[in-house]
């Protein structure tokens, strides 16, 4: 709603990739960046786009590393008062000296209940984030290498890229009527194409230590760890450098020369971290380690997208063959609910997760109004998903907090049109019989 806005911060900066975050800016105004990048290095990493756009309107440029001043604060990933603190530094809102102080004096009066570390804590935050906080120098002219990426892939459908990329940008009031469904119905299968990219860290898979327990596959919120059993052969010659296998060790499955495989989606992973606490493996040689760790987004990322392209390609293992009534068998099976935009870390999402793995095309859902409504069906994109046959969950939510009436009438209608199936079937098979042999 903000037209001309004087002050500008990205907390992410991938978001400088994804979204026009300066075009509206005020001439003159102030932009804050959080990014780990070096002040005097950041100019050559950014999209041409937003090199023209400061230039243009002669923005004021600031930078801080939040997640690093937070981390040794003590602060674990928590960046609010750290950019908090830039913006009364840097925005001439509030003269800097009395805005730092009225940080300090809030703090005090939010945290004190909890203590006086959490109160020091936080005020060793605000007094790293003024040391920290460094102003971007500008060149002359751009000279950027690159553009803003396309909002989703080539790759995509046609409703995807022109409808629900506008969206996702942020540009969907835009759209004519014309452009969406007559009858309000979206496709599944659409949050694959938001690769959003918001962890700072992801987790990568060290094959010495792993007991393809899956425990880490059976816990991640957003479907972005994935395992897999293929037969030997199935990995040809085309496998990326980095991808990573190692031999089966269950007598479960059928077949010879078997090879498991856990791969990572980097830019679907929101870094929340559960599959490392899950994960009982433990690196010998590095106690601190597991089989599975969290390693810097921006060092994986192009790796891991490859391996991740790639391990979508292999066959799947049928159905049939696997033990789904194990956590190692579950989890080979393919998950119809994935990417979804819930919290990070949720504690709901992998239990729907598991469902659609367990169940499938044959699962319907009467949803409850609530967090699974808003991450089960938010737009622009959908986390529920179809299999190889074009079949999926069926969902729906009712607005009136009756989803126990709702799913009754679920039930109803199923077991009526199981009646009519099974009555025209005997019917038939009745007028089969009475038919004269010739």
């Amino acid at each position: 709603m903000v037209k001309q806005p004087n002050f500008i911060a990205c907390h992410q900066p991938g978001f400088l990739d994804k979204y026009d975050m300066l075009s509206d800016a005020k001439p003159g105004a102030t932009f804050l960046l959080n990014t780990a990048i070096a002040p005097d290095k950041i100019w050559a990493t950014l999209p041409g786009e937003v090199q023209d756009d400061i230039l243009k309107k002669q923005l004021k440029f600031y930078c801080i590393d939040a997640y690093r001043v937070a981390a040794e604060a003590g602060m674990g990933g928590l960046i609010n008062t750290i950019m908090q603190t830039c913006f009364f530094a840097i925005s001439g809102v509030l003269p800097r000296d009395e805005a730092i102080a009225a940080i300090k004096k809030t703090i005090r009066k939010t945290y004190e209940k909890k203590g006086e570390k959490i109160v020091e804590m936080n005020f060793a935050a605000v007094d790293m984030t003024l040391a920290n906080l460094k102003e971007v120098p500008v060149p002359g002219s751009a000279s950027a290498t690159r553009k803003r990426p396309p909002t989703v892939s080539s790759e995509a459908p046609d409703f995807v890229k022109n409808v629900l990329a506008r969206i996702i940008e942020g540009h969907g009031d835009d759209l004519p009527v014309s452009a969406f469904p007559p009858d309000g119905t979206f496709p599944l299968t659409t949050s694959v194409w938001e690769k959003r990219a918001i962890a700072q860290e992801i987790p990568i898979w060290d094959t010495d230590w792993c007991i393809q327990c899956n425990k880490c596959v059976m816990v991640c919120p957003h479907a972005a760890i994935r395992s897999n059993v293929v037969a030997g052969d199935s990995v040809n010659g085309n496998r990326p450098a980095g991808f990573k296998t190692m031999t089966y060790g269950g007598t479960d499955l059928p077949g010879e020369n078997l090879l498991y495989t856990l791969q990572v989606a980097p830019e679907d992973c929101t870094g929340c971290g559960l599959c490392v606490d899950v994960c009982p493996a433990k690196n010998k040689r590095e106690p601190k380690l597991k089989a599975i760790n969290l390693l810097p987004l921006v060092e994986h990322r192009e790796v891991e997208r490859t391996n991740w392209d790639y391990f979508l390609k292999l066959p799947q293992m049928p159905r049939e063959e696997i033990r789904s009534n194990t956590v190692k068998g579950a989890q080979l099976l393919e998950p119809l609910f994935e990417f979804s935009g819930a919290c990070s870390g949720c504690g709901e999402t992998p239990y729907i997760k598991l469902l659609t793995q367990l169940f499938g095309d044959r699962l319907l859902i009467a949803n409850a109004t609530g967090c699974s409504s808003i991450y089960g069906a938010n737009l622009p994109t959908t986390p529920y998903s179809v299999n190889a046959h074009g079949r999926g969950p069926a969902w729906a939510n009712s607005l009136f907090e009756d989803n126990a009436e709702f799913g009754l009438g679920f039930r109803v209608s199923l077991d009526k049109q199981t009646e009519y199936a099974s009555r025209v079937a005997a019917e038939d098979a009745q007028r089969r019989r009475r038919q004269p042999c010739r």
